[in-house]
């Protein structure tokens, strides 16, 4: 259509599971790898993701956001960047959240 402009579409993917996210850790900047789970929800995203098509994708320099991929065939690597990390939590990164829980809770 004439006078249209292009429709830019944009998908935002969360990494998959770590071991520390099981353990309840606060990972913030640490390098951690997917765990099993985390590599098999990783698999699922590329198989849902495939059929559309990407012209670019980006992601953190982190492994645990860098090993997952858009598309099953990973043809296309994402874009390393380490501006799209999580924010660093200095003072609680590393912290126990689940036995932070029972600390507080008494």
């Amino acid at each position: 259509m004439p006078g249209t402009a292009p429709v830019a579409r944009v998908y935002l993917v969360r990494h998959g599971e770590t071991q520390a996210n099981r353990d309840g850790v606060i990972q913030g900047q640490m390098n951690t790898a997917l765990n099993a789970r985390g590599e098999a929800q990783a698999r699922m995203v590329a198989n849902a993701l495939g059929p559309v098509g990407f012209t670019r994708a980006y992601s953190s320099d982190l492994r645990r956001a860098s090993e997952v991929r858009v598309s099953a065939d990973a043809k296309m690597d994402a874009e390393r960047d380490e501006r799209l990390r999580k924010r660093f939590w200095r003072h609680i990164r590393a912290w126990n959240w689940y036995r932070k829980q029972r600390y507080e809770s008494g």
